[in-house]
Order: structure tokens, then sequence, then C-alpha cells
């Protein structure tokens, strides 16, 4: 990994997240500045509807501890250099649903990625 990382930062390409996770209290999934995204409730699999709805947006944050994405909810994403990315939610670690202030400790997604042409 660290291999991929040198590589890109010799071809002058952004290395940094495009979601940071912060488990405090409260829990807050967030998009870095700069990038859209929209969720969606049910992920599709054609890059054509992902761009689409990335570039509507819609999605910025979510507060966890209120545990509003469900597994198999996705987002979408427009990453760096155009690239189209879906992240469907595919698990919690730990963490309480029967608790307000009990986040999950980690969110786990698949991640499908797709270039521009």
């Amino acid at each position: 990994m660290a291999h991929l990382q040198e590589e890109a930062e010799v071809q002058d390409q952004p290395t940094g997240p495009d979601l940071s996770y912060g488990s405090d209290l409260w829990g807050y999934l967030s998009l870095v500045e700069g990038r859209n995204a929209a969720r969606m409730d049910t992920v599709p699999n054609e890059p054509e509807l992902f761009a689409r709805q990335a570039n509507l947006g819609g999605f910025d944050n979510a507060q966890m501890s209120e545990w509003p994405l469900r597994t198999k909810n996705g987002l979408c994403l427009l990453a760096d250099q155009g690239n189209v990315v879906r992240a469907e939610t595919s698990r919690f670690i730990a963490g309480d649903r029967d608790s307000y202030t009990s986040p999950p400790h980690q969110n786990e997604f698949t991640v499908t990625m797709w270039k521009p042409a």
C-alpha cells in the first residue's frame, strides 16, 4: 500500500480520503470538502447513474449515533480526478443501536470505483 501512495505522490495525485469518520460521543461520517456525494437507499450498478446522483449531491455528513445508514445503503461519490465511487455499507463494527450515544466504532464499506473514460 505504501508503494501505491508513493507512486501517486510522484505523479502529483491526491492521496487523501473522500470520507472521514470520527467515533466520539456521537460519531460523524463526513464528506471531505471539495467532494460531491449523494446518499442512496438502494445501490444501482451503472456508473452513469452514480455520476448523476453524486453531481446532485445532498450528502455532507451523518450523525451516526442516530444510525441513519443501514447495511446495503450506499453513497455515490465523485472523488478526485473525476472517479465515480459506489460505497455500499457492508457492516458496522461495535456500537449499540439501542443507545443514543453509542455510535459504531467503525463503518465498513464495499467499494467500486469507475475511472472516467
